[in-house]
Protein backbone atom coordinates (compact mmCIF):
# COMPACT_ATOMS: atom_id res chain seq x y z
CA UNK A 1 0.00 0.00 0.00
CA UNK A 2 1.29 3.45 -0.93
CA UNK A 3 -0.07 6.46 0.94
CA UNK A 4 0.74 10.05 0.07
CA UNK A 5 -0.57 13.56 0.49
CA UNK A 6 0.26 17.09 -0.48
CA UNK A 7 -0.56 20.60 0.65
CA UNK A 8 -0.41 23.70 -1.57
CA UNK A 9 -0.92 27.35 -0.70
CA UNK A 10 -1.68 29.69 -3.62
CA UNK A 11 -1.55 33.47 -3.30
CA UNK A 12 -3.91 35.51 -5.45
CA UNK A 13 -2.01 37.70 -7.92
CA UNK A 14 -4.86 39.33 -9.83
CA UNK A 15 -5.39 42.81 -8.41
CA UNK A 16 -7.62 44.29 -11.14
CA UNK A 17 -10.61 43.09 -13.08
CA UNK A 18 -12.46 44.41 -16.10
CA UNK A 19 -15.88 46.00 -15.73
CA UNK A 20 -18.17 47.54 -18.34
CA UNK A 21 -18.55 51.29 -17.78
CA UNK A 22 -20.56 53.47 -20.18
CA UNK A 23 -20.00 51.17 -23.16
CA UNK A 24 -16.27 50.80 -22.46
CA UNK A 25 -14.06 48.66 -20.28
CA UNK A 26 -12.46 49.98 -17.09
CA UNK A 27 -10.01 48.26 -14.75
CA UNK A 28 -11.27 48.23 -11.16
CA UNK A 29 -9.20 47.23 -8.11
CA UNK A 30 -9.92 43.73 -6.81
CA UNK A 31 -8.65 41.82 -3.75
CA UNK A 32 -8.69 38.06 -4.46
CA UNK A 33 -8.66 35.27 -1.87
CA UNK A 34 -5.75 32.91 -1.35
CA UNK A 35 -6.33 29.19 -1.91
CA UNK A 36 -5.35 26.09 0.04
CA UNK A 37 -5.42 22.67 -1.59
CA UNK A 38 -5.00 19.51 0.45
CA UNK A 39 -5.00 16.04 -1.12
CA UNK A 40 -4.65 12.52 0.28
CA UNK A 41 -4.22 9.44 -1.89
CA UNK A 42 -3.82 5.68 -1.57
CA UNK A 43 -2.66 3.02 -4.05
CA UNK A 44 -3.36 -0.63 -3.29
CA UNK A 45 -1.76 -3.30 -5.53
CA UNK A 46 -4.05 -6.28 -6.05
CA UNK A 47 -1.13 -8.74 -6.10
CA UNK A 48 1.91 -8.53 -3.86
CA UNK A 49 4.28 -9.53 -6.68
CA UNK A 50 3.66 -6.23 -8.45
CA UNK A 51 0.88 -7.36 -10.75
CA UNK A 52 -0.73 -5.16 -13.39
CA UNK A 53 -3.83 -4.06 -11.38
CA UNK A 54 -3.91 -1.31 -8.74
CA UNK A 55 -6.81 0.27 -6.83
CA UNK A 56 -6.59 4.07 -6.56
CA UNK A 57 -8.38 6.28 -4.03
CA UNK A 58 -7.96 10.03 -3.65
CA UNK A 59 -9.56 12.82 -1.63
CA UNK A 60 -9.06 16.35 -2.94
CA UNK A 61 -10.05 19.56 -1.21
CA UNK A 62 -10.01 23.21 -2.22
CA UNK A 63 -10.45 26.05 0.29
CA UNK A 64 -10.46 29.82 -0.21
CA UNK A 65 -9.06 31.82 2.70
CA UNK A 66 -8.27 35.45 3.47
CA UNK A 67 -4.98 36.69 1.99
CA UNK A 68 -1.88 36.88 4.18
CA UNK A 69 -0.21 39.99 2.76
CA UNK A 70 -3.01 42.13 1.33
CA UNK A 71 -6.23 43.85 2.45
CA UNK A 72 -9.38 41.86 3.07
CA UNK A 73 -10.76 39.91 0.09
CA UNK A 74 -13.91 40.60 -1.87
CA UNK A 75 -16.66 38.04 -2.20
CA UNK A 76 -17.59 35.03 -0.14
CA UNK A 77 -15.12 32.17 0.43
CA UNK A 78 -15.81 28.83 -1.19
CA UNK A 79 -14.66 25.27 -0.67
CA UNK A 80 -15.05 21.92 -2.37
CA UNK A 81 -14.23 18.35 -1.36
CA UNK A 82 -14.28 15.45 -3.81
CA UNK A 83 -13.27 11.79 -3.79
CA UNK A 84 -11.96 9.73 -6.67
CA UNK A 85 -11.89 5.95 -7.00
CA UNK A 86 -10.29 4.17 -9.95
CA UNK A 87 -8.76 0.95 -11.19
CA UNK A 88 -5.31 1.26 -12.77
CA UNK A 89 -3.81 -1.18 -15.27
CA UNK A 90 -0.01 -1.18 -15.69
CA UNK A 91 0.54 -2.10 -19.33
CA UNK A 92 4.32 -1.70 -19.11
CA UNK A 93 6.77 0.28 -16.96
CA UNK A 94 6.23 3.16 -19.42
CA UNK A 95 2.42 3.18 -19.83
CA UNK A 96 -0.53 3.06 -17.42
CA UNK A 97 -4.29 3.36 -17.81
CA UNK A 98 -6.80 4.32 -15.11
CA UNK A 99 -10.60 4.19 -15.26
CA UNK A 100 -12.66 5.59 -12.41
CA UNK A 101 -15.15 8.11 -11.16
CA UNK A 102 -14.93 11.34 -9.16
CA UNK A 103 -17.69 12.23 -6.68
CA UNK A 104 -18.32 15.77 -5.39
CA UNK A 105 -19.05 15.38 -1.69
CA UNK A 106 -19.84 18.95 -0.68
CA UNK A 107 -18.99 22.58 -1.25
CA UNK A 108 -19.00 25.16 -4.08
CA UNK A 109 -22.48 24.79 -5.61
CA UNK A 110 -22.32 21.01 -5.34
CA UNK A 111 -25.35 18.91 -6.03
CA UNK A 112 -23.71 15.48 -5.53
CA UNK A 113 -22.24 15.34 -9.03
CA UNK A 114 -20.06 12.55 -10.38
CA UNK A 115 -17.57 12.61 -13.23
CA UNK A 116 -16.34 9.47 -15.04
CA UNK A 117 -12.60 9.60 -15.74
CA UNK A 118 -10.24 7.78 -18.10
CA UNK A 119 -6.54 8.52 -17.88
CA UNK A 120 -3.57 7.38 -19.96
CA UNK A 121 -0.21 8.40 -18.60
CA UNK A 122 3.48 7.70 -18.73
CA UNK A 123 5.38 8.02 -15.43
CA UNK A 124 8.47 10.19 -15.62
CA UNK A 125 11.62 9.04 -13.90
CA UNK A 126 13.46 12.33 -13.52
CA UNK A 127 16.26 10.85 -11.42
CA UNK A 128 17.11 7.93 -13.68
CA UNK A 129 20.71 8.06 -14.82
CA UNK A 130 21.31 7.51 -18.49
CA UNK A 131 23.89 4.87 -19.29
CA UNK A 132 26.64 5.52 -21.75
CA UNK A 133 27.07 2.98 -24.48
Amino acid sequence: VILYGNLWYFMGTMNQREELVDGGIALKPFNPRDQIRFNLACEIPLRWEGGPWVLLFEMTSFWEVGPIFSPGPEGNPSHKITTWAAMEYILSPEWRFALGCSFDLFGKNTSKNFTPTFTIYKPLDLFKKKRRQ
